[in-house]
């Protein structure tokens, strides 16, 4: 698996489809089935968030992620800099 993170809006997502070939899966809509079987995978802080909120470990997730598909490219923003926020589940879904 490859992991590209940065900032958002820093070119992450172009960057990745200039050097790969195939679709980009986008985390904040799709399925959590085509997450899996993506070669890759875009907004991936978003996929964890969604998958709090459906009460499912995103942990457990992404340890099935990296057996299942390990040649995936996963695209995510770094969320854990600046303010640390107020709400708790902002917090977790920053931790995790």
């Amino acid at each position: 698996m490859i992991l590209v993170i940065g900032g958002a809006y820093q070119g992450k997502t172009a960057y990745v489809s200039a050097h790969a070939q195939g679709n980009i899966t986008d985390g904040a809509i799709c399925n959590f089935d085509d997450a899996k079987s993506s070669h890759y995978l875009k907004n991936y802080h978003v996929l964890v968030r969604r998958l709090l909120a459906e009460n499912m470990d995103p942990i457990a997730f992404t340890a099935a992620l990296c057996k299942e598909n390990a040649s995936c490219i996963v695209i995510m923003d770094e969320i854990g800099s600046g303010i640390i926020p107020l709400e708790y589940s902002e917090r977790q879904w920053r931790e995790l």
